[in-house]
């Protein structure tokens, strides 16, 4: 059901993916509806028979058996098909849901998106909330498709860490190549999503099927186990040809009742969870088929599907043991014991139950590992694929990051305004000034998010991005806090003092760069004491192995003549228009060389309506 991608753009391709969809449900349902009539019709045939065809002969008879048990089967087939037509009308009602979240993440419409939830010590993060990495339209919010906890776990990794410098080009490859694949991210996505909302590891849904090996440990148990069915078997062949009494037979008999009382609760344990953990198992099982079909070229989606298809071959093995386990379950009185009485069934499911796990439980992090790294993969790969005017960062060994169309991700392109910036090289600083509102602090958390996104391996609002390796350290966004008596001036110097830490280590051991970004800062103290921190926090700055920008209202700091020569200087600015006799006044966020030769605090007051004498 793939478009082009280059015939489309991808708000169309949502678009008709979704109406295709949309034509599709009301397919499955007629015909869902037609199996419900037919199963219907089936039900008030049997009935009828039984009500209208004569009991009283043997011919009679026979035909009403034989025309029960033709409904029986002919029900049974009919129910599986209609199970078939269910489970693809379900999957079409998700795509059309998974189409409309993409139009939602193109259009910035946050309140259409999902609720996932990363992982909550990344939340509290201080550059995580400085950058909105997290959280109601933030970033994670943008990218993140993810359902698995492993999955939503490496999208906010990659955002707050990145991944291995050495490791980036099979990472942009593999996501160049799943960027047009959307159906296959699409039914991806569709497979896992009961697993949206889970807060804790994979691996904990599948603890229960980590019980103990006592049963597989007691060879005389495995022996009898396999032995009794067929001794059964061979003892009552023999009485039935009269060779034997029937005594051996029932001794037997009591023999295995005896061995199923005994070690009654670990089999019913270990069988009950094994069927506890069949839905979580049913969702990674079919992500995995999807991902054993699938073709790929790029080194990192070859490893992948290698690591899914050894997973989906031992799992379907897992579910096979599970369906098996239902046998007992059948609504026909005293099958369950007869079942077990004869064959062990239970004692079989639980030996082999403990021996899958034995042979396959070191594994199951390996594999969920891999297709959280998948998600991961996938969830740039939707960013490239929602953005074809993004590009890939190209990572220098200078100082220095050169940007050409460089735009705020979360804003929608619409109304986004790009600009040519560069930060850098060290000891010098970039010093952003301009009126309220006018797009400094929009500015630094362009800088700073698509420094992350490239360090993630995912393409970046920009036409053009080149940048060193960096650490990006912040201090954007610092709070006071009541409750545990830290004003706005300590929450500010805490975050400064952070930010410091970073930028000397990084100095110390000589091999590292830091990004800091700083915006408005030490607001919570006069301005005379602001003045003489920010002056000698600019100085030291300027020593270090870091570079940066700074947005500030105080023109003052960019003519220190200690570093008035380090301050590359940009402003933004606004105008202010008549209309219909009111003077309006307009921000157009360009960037503009020098200091900011304006001041709007006064007219954005009179714009309000506060007027103060």
């Amino acid at each position: 059901m793939d478009s082009d991608p280059r015939k489309l753009s991808p708000i169309e391709r949502y678009q008709q993916r979704a109406a295709q969809f949309l034509n599709q449900v009301r397919r499955l349902e007629a015909r869902s509806r037609g199996y419900s009539n037919l199963r219907l019709a089936i039900v008030v045939v049997g009935l009828a028979a039984l009500f209208f065809v004569p009991k009283d002969e043997e011919f009679w008879i026979l035909l009403l058996t034989a025309l029960l048990l033709f409904l029986v089967i002919l029900f049974v087939a009919v129910a599986v098909r209609h199970q078939v037509i269910e489970s693809r009308l379900q999957i079409s009602r998700e795509m059309i849901r998974r189409n409309q979240e993409g139009k939602a993440r193109i259009a910035r419409n946050w309140k259409d998106l999902p609720d996932r939830f990363p992982p909550a010590q990344l939340v509290r993060c201080r550059l995580a909330q400085d950058l909105d990495l997290f959280g109601q339209s933030s970033l994670f919010d943008l990218v993140c498709t993810a359902n698995s906890w492993e999955g939503r776990n490496g999208v906010a990794q990659a955002l707050l860490h990145g991944v291995e410098p050495q490791k980036l080009p099979d990472r942009q490859a593999a996501i160049r190549e799943l960027a047009p694949k959307l159906e296959f991210r699409q039914l991806l996505e569709c497979a896992t999503l009961p697993l949206r909302k889970s807060v804790v590891p994979g691996n904990a849904l599948f603890t229960p099927l980590q019980s103990d090996l006592t049963l597989l440990q007691q060879r005389s148990l495995r022996w009898f186990c396999f032995a009794s069915p067929l001794l059964l078997l061979i003892l009552l062949g023999l009485n039935l040809a009269a060779f034997l009494p029937r005594w051996p037979f029932g001794l037997l008999l009591t023999l295995n009742f005896a061995i199923l009382a005994l070690f009654r609760r670990k089999i019913d344990k270990s069988v009950s969870s094994a069927v506890s953990a069949e839905k979580a198992i049913a969702h990674y099982l079919q992500a995995f088929r999807y991902l054993a079909k699938e073709s790929f070229s790029s080194p990192e989606l070859v490893g992948l599907k290698t690591l899914g298809q050894e997973a989906f071959a031992k799992m379907r093995r897992l579910e096979g043991l599970i369906s098996l386990s239902r046998l007992s379950s059948l609504p026909i009185p005293g099958f369950k014991y007869l079942l077990n009485l004869l064959l062990l069934w239970n004692l079989h499911l639980a030996m082999a139950f403990q021996k899958w796990w034995n042979r396959n439980g070191a594994d199951f992090s390996r594999w969920l590992e891999a297709f959280g790294t998948l998600e991961e993969i996938c969830a740039f790969a939707s960013v490239l694929h929602d953005h074809p005017s993004w590009s890939f960062p190209e990572f220098v060994g200078d100082d220095r990051i050169v940007s050409q169309g460089l735009g705020h991700p979360l804003i929608p392109e619409a109304k986004r305004v790009d600009n040519d910036v560069s930060v850098g090289p060290q000891g010098r600083i970039l010093m952003v000034t301009g009126s309220n509102m006018s797009g400094k602090t929009t500015l630094l958390r362009a800088i700073g998010i698509n420094v992350l996104l490239a360090k993630a391996g995912g393409p970046v609002c920009a036409m053009k991005l080149a940048l060193p390796w960096v650490q990006v350290v912040t201090s954007m966004r610092a709070t006071d806090s009541v409750t545990e008596g830290v004003s706005l001036f300590m929450a500010e110097l805490a975050s400064i003092k952070v930010l410091m830490e970073a930028v000397q280590s990084a100095s110390h051991e000589g091999n590292g760069l830091v990004l800091y970004l700083l915006d408005e800062v030490l607001l919570g103290t006069n301005i005379d004491e602001r003045r003489v921190i920010t002056f000698r926090l600019i100085k030291s700055l300027l020593r270090q192995r870091a570079i940066g920008a700074m947005s500030t209202h105080d023109l003052s700091l960019l003519h220190f003549t200690e570093f008035a020569d380090h301050c590359q200087n940009i402003h933004f600015q606004e105008t202010f228009v008549s209309n219909n006799g009111k003077l309006e006044m307009r921000f157009d966020y360009r960037i503009r060389d020098g200091e900011a030769q304006s001041r709007n605090a006064v007219a954005l007051m009179k714009h309000i309506g506060l007027e103060l004498e």
